[in-house]
């Protein structure tokens, strides 16, 4: 049976509300292939390769990044294209039909980071041209998906600073630095994120759902399992119950867009709170926190592309991270209890007993290290890579046995190196 198509006239386009940050869901497919057949045409989405292993392959050879990037040209011009064209040719003579598939170069880009699948950045330097020249260097553009840069939370400062972020990050690449390049970077930004007013720097959210978790926002009565979002605009409300402000500021309600911040310490303890936009109560708006709001506007992004590039982390201080066990324990420790303090490799299980000029260093956001005692301070917390923990004394047997059991692996005690350097 043959199918005629029919086609209707669109009566009437509605803009239904606005959604921000919403997944948008496309076809799926339970297999591997993530192939469907469309209008009897095999459909397959983009896919991502990395020429670097192959560039790498070439002996003898050192390409400039521009040189690299024409030699991938070259590769899918004299090689690649023709290839799968043959290919599929040969796919549709074995199946006794006409060959309908088609593998083409979207683009080419100079470097890229993937976070996951539809979290990623790349930088294109080359769209298919009958010359099959480069882009000037000015006219490469970025395309972010799915990573804080490109989402409506984020307010238009933070994503500014994020997108140039994150091209810094991608363009050093794995020789990155974390106390040459990052840091500094980070310090200059927070210079200029102190200068900003409340609105410049808070979150922008909608209120999905209010009703169901506040009971009684008066009496400040809230449900189990209210997050923070309908939670701070429930502190809003409270206060201007509480201090007749209502006639002045007008409550949020279920479905308001909001500003949201997380809070310094205040009389009301408050942890986070929400206002409405442009129009901050200024009255009795607790405190903002301006480590922890600089820290998730843009420490935290890049943090996450650090991770993904195997790199250690920066912590709200604006120092590398260093991951530190804390004694299980109520009662306060006495030094022979928490020192000497240990460092212990989560794969291996080997550790070894950290240098005494550290153990009060280690941890402590307060202190500073000479830059003759840097290296070796360096070397001693990244001594196994982004697997390194800092254990105290309390716990390490504990640690190593918890670790231990999961991996049934035996506990190996390294000598402490007389010479660091």
């Amino acid at each position: 049976m043959k199918l005629k198509e029919k086609f209707e006239r669109i009566a009437k386009i509605e803009k239904l509300t606005d959604f921000d940050d919403e997944y948008v869901y496309d076809i799926e497919i339970a297999d591997s292939s993530h192939t469907f057949i469309a209008n009897d045409i095999l459909v397959h989405n983009s896919i991502y390769v990395q020429f670097d292993s192959a560039i790498s392959s070439i002996e003898g050879a050192t390409f400039t990044r521009e040189e690299a990037l024409k030699v991938c040209i070259a590769i899918d011009n004299y090689r690649l294209s023709k290839y799968f064209d043959n290919c599929f040719d040969r796919y549709g003579r074995l199946f006794n039909t006409e060959n309908r598939l088609k593998f083409k170069l979207e683009n080419l880009s100079e470097y890229g980071i993937w976070l996951k699948k539809k979290n990623y950045a790349i930088k294109v330097a080359y769209d298919p041209n009958p010359s099959m020249e480069l882009m000037p260097k000015d006219k490469r553009y970025l395309i972010i998906k799915g990573l804080e840069p490109v989402k409506g939370s984020y307010p238009d400062w933070a994503r500014k600073k994020l997108v140039e972020l994150t091209e810094y990050v991608m363009e050093i690449g794995k020789s990155l630095d974390i106390e040459r390049d990052i840091i500094p970077k980070f310090k200059e930004i927070r210079t200029e994120f102190n200068s900003l007013s409340v609105d410049e720097i808070s979150f922008n959210f909608r209120i999905r759902v209010y009703n169901k978790y506040v009971e009684n926002v008066e009496e400040l009565k809230l449900k189990k399992g209210i997050s923070i979002y309908p939670r701070a605009a429930a502190y809003y409300n409270h206060l201007l119950l509480k201090t007749g402000l209502n006639k002045k500021y007008s409550p949020i309600r279920e479905g308001d867009k909001i500003k949201f911040y997380y809070c310094a310490t205040n009389d009301y303890e408050f942890d986070v709170f929400a206002y409405a936009p442009e129009n901050y109560p200024t009255e009795i708006a607790p405190p903002i926190d301006l480590d922890t709001q600089f820290f998730s506007l843009i420490v935290e992004p890049i943090n996450r592309l650090l991770e993904a590039m195997k790199m250690s982390s920066v912590d709200i201080t604006i120092k590398r991270a260093v991951d530190v066990i804390s004694p299980k324990t109520k009662k306060p420790l006495t030094e022979d209890q928490l020192y000497p303090l240990y460092v212990v490799d989560r794969d291996s299980l080997a550790y070894i007993e950290v240098a005494e000029k550290f153990w009060k260093v280690i941890g402590n956001p307060e202190a500073e290290i000479s830059d003759q005692d840097f290296p070796e301070y360096l070397a001693t917390i990244t001594k196994w890579g982004l697997s390194s923990v800092i254990v105290p004394k309390f716990e390490l047997d504990k640690y190593i046995k918890r670790l231990a059991k999961k991996k049934e692996t035996p506990v190996i005690e390294e000598e402490e190196d007389d010479d660091p350097q």
